[in-house]
């Protein structure tokens, strides 16, 4: 352990060099570990999904049809609030109806056997690890017919789906930007007892140096 030398009076004595650290370096030094440790505590609060991955491919062309979708995020993915739907060439909708399954970082959407050849648009929302919904689309095609004849369809046109699939973001929209704020505010709070710590270690440390 360093030691300094402390003049008293006619004589002098090693003390340990930490009772004589000036107040502001213990205060740096706490204060940098706590934004330190802030600043991993915070980052999940920030990250949205990525999709890594999907199944088909995005582009891909296909001489069957898959019997399902999925996609892979680089996080996971909240239960909830998640939609995948697969739109034909001829507008039909050939997702099955029931909810999205969500395995860790995973979403999966079984089809009914497709129908007509040509292009199909995957479109998804999903909830992120954050609380925010992310959506996007990806496309495949079908190079021949398949077998399939059109699935029941969801009631109302296009319009009303698209109108009913913004509707069910926006709820969870709101609550991930409650999360984050209730990460600030955990982190807010952190800090203050962070900072009231280091002025009360410090403190009496100094003091005690003054008075020798």
């Amino acid at each position: 352990m360093m030691a300094v030398l402390v003049s008293r009076g006619n004589g002098s004595r090693s003390v340990p060099a930490a009772s004589v650290m000036p107040r502001g370096v213990t205060v740096a030094a706490v204060f940098g570990a706590v934004v330190s440790l802030l600043v991993v505590l915070a980052w999940p609060a920030s990250a949205h999904n990525v999709l890594v991955g999907s199944d088909p491919v995005d582009g891909a062309t296909l001489p069957t049809g898959p019997d399902a979708v999925e996609l892979v995020f680089d996080q996971r993915v909240l239960g909830g609030v998640n939609t995948v739907t697969v739109t034909g060439p001829d507008g039909n909708r050939w997702e099955l109806d029931e909810e999205v399954a969500v395995e860790g970082t995973a979403v999966r959407q079984r089809l009914h056997p497709l129908g007509p050849a040509g292009e199909y648009t995957i479109a998804y929302r999903v909830l992120s690890a954050d609380g925010h919904p992310v959506s996007d689309t990806l496309t495949f095609i079908l190079a021949d017919d398949g077998p399939g004849t059109v699935p029941p369809q969801p009631p109302g046109g296009p319009a009303d789906r698209d109108r009913g699939a913004s509707e069910d973001g926006e709820e969870p929209a709101a609550s991930g930007v409650a999360a984050v704020w209730w990460w600030l505010a955990g982190a807010g709070a952190l800090l203050v007892v962070g900072l009231l710590v280091a002025f009360r270690v410090a403190g009496p440390s100094t003091n005690r140096s003054r008075r020798r």
